[in-house]
């Protein structure tokens, strides 16, 4: 099995949940093992869903953080991913998106700080997502290369929603999510 390398473990799993469509919500990721390989760790996993009898193992080092740079929670620094493509970072982000609206309506019908916890937690990601995509727009453009979908599935996305993969749109949407998350904090820090 090959080494994948990653930036972080979160985009491993992202990774993991983008090579297995198939399971859906039933996804299952387990940590089998890390072990030392030189002077990085590998981490080996196990994916899949039992129901439909898929089973795969991915194993991943971490790239070490760039010295200075702010934490990321998919990848620090500015360098965009070398395994997510930018159709697919737009896919997760709106999955997170999609699911962050729905620990909100279930909030709704039975208030439950767990929820307010999750919504959270999946806007948070959604705004990472998109900063993802950010990241493979190069300065002075408006929309990341085509060399920036090397996926059939990031080709597919950026072919159904490519008026939405420009710097226009993202960094204003980024900012709204920003503003949500903010609106978030203020009204868990004062108990509202």
């Amino acid at each position: 099995m090959a080494v994948i390398p990653v930036r972080t473990i979160a985009e491993a799993r992202e990774f993991m949940v983008l090579e297995l469509p198939e399971c859906g919500d039933r996804l299952t990721l387990e940590p089998v093992r890390s072990y030392p390989d030189g002077d990085r760790w590998v981490h080996q996993y196990e994916a899949g869903c039992a129901e439909l009898g898929v089973r795969r193992e991915f194993e991943f080092t971490v790239d070490p953080k760039p010295a200075g740079e702010e934490a990321a929670v998919f990848g620090d620094g500015r360098q965009p991913s070398r395994l997510i493509d930018a159709g697919e970072w737009y896919l997760v982000s709106s999955r997170y998106l999609q699911a962050g609206a729905a620990a909100e309506k279930r909030f709704q019908q039975e208030p439950r700080p767990d929820l307010v916890e999750e919504a959270y937690e999946y806007y948070a990601r959604a705004s990472a997502a998109l900063l993802e995509v950010l990241k493979f727009i190069p300065p002075g453009a408006s929309a990341p290369p085509d060399l920036a979908f090397w996926t059939e599935r990031g080709r597919s996305v950026r072919e159904q929603v490519g008026d939405q993969l420009v710097r226009s749109v993202l960094e204003p949407a980024k900012a709204q999510l920003d503003d949500l998350l903010q609106a978030y904090r203020d009204a868990y820090a004062t108990g509202t």
